[in-house]
């Protein structure tokens, strides 16, 4: 995403290349060509189901002991 959104600098030539989208709406654009936002927010949805609450002990009891 840092390279869609925000100026690269090449550390061996010191090239500066300019982001890829300079809105928040072109990077959503880009995005919707390869998958719609109900689908994606879909997809975030189901994790969040998945996963702990991040205040949730529930992975210090799943990890090896």
């Amino acid at each position: 995403m840092f390279d869609t959104t925000f100026e690269q600098v090449d550390t061996d030539t010191g090239e500066v290349t300019p982001p890829e989208v300079e809105t928040l709406d072109a990077m959503w654009e880009r995005i919707e060509q390869v998958v719609p936002r109900h689908e994606l927010a879909a997809a975030i949805a189901a994790l969040f189901e998945l996963t702990p609450p991040l205040d949730s002990d529930a992975a210090a009891t799943t990890g090896p002991e």
